[in-house]
């Protein structure tokens, strides 16, 4: 899956590529486009949270992994449950310094 962002004045920019992918959702928010993407093995249904910058550098980060409820992404954060069925959430400020860390 390639992800590209367009701009008002119709200028492409490619913001990164998974392989063997797809996303059953993305939002974007304060230049990052996150990215909900399945991870299903052994017939656990799981999905694994990947961010983009939406100027195009840096290509995608890997946030989190083994969620089992779709990420809920506000204002002050990201909240989603882990495969062991704890609530977890992270700042906005923590979710700049993962994504600030680059691939």
């Amino acid at each position: 899956m390639g992800l590209a962002r367009l701009s008002p004045d119709g200028a492409t920019t490619y913001l990164g590529q998974m392989r063997d992918a797809w996303a059953d959702s993305i939002v974007v928010v304060d230049g990052w486009a996150v990215v909900s993407v399945p991870a299903h093995s052994c017939g656990i249904k799981t999905h694994r949270l990947f961010a983009a910058a939406t100027s195009g550098q840096g290509g995608f980060v890997l946030i989190a992994d083994g969620l089992v409820t779709p990420a809920a992404l506000g204002a002050d954060g990201v909240t989603f449950v882990n495969a062991a069925q704890q609530l977890v959430a992270i700042s906005k400020a923590d979710l700049d310094l993962a994504l600030a860390a680059g691939p």
